[in-house]
């Protein structure tokens, strides 16, 4: 099991997809939606490296992070009704 700690310093080696976030079990609503969010900062900020080359990696992953965030948000609404 990884650590809230070591999940915030790199998303993507944690988990691999976004979407695995959200069905964490171990984290809480804001723990997930904190370590979705440094991952959508990291996705922009391989984008904005790319932007000459432009990646379409770079616009997939941070496509894959935009949707694990709704979903989150979704699950989150479903669970407090």
């Amino acid at each position: 099991m990884v650590s809230f700690r070591e999940a915030m310093h790199d998303p993507a080696r944690a988990f691999g997809k976004p979407i695995n976030v959200v069905h964490e079990d171990s984290f809480s609503y804001k723990e997930k939606k904190a370590i979705l969010l440094e991952w959508e900062l990291d996705a922009q900020a391989v984008l904005r490296a790319d932007e000459e080359n432009m990646f379409t990696d770079s616009v997939s992953m941070l496509s894959r992070v935009h949707r694990a965030l709704m979903f989150l948000e979704e699950e989150h609404v479903k669970s407090e009704s």
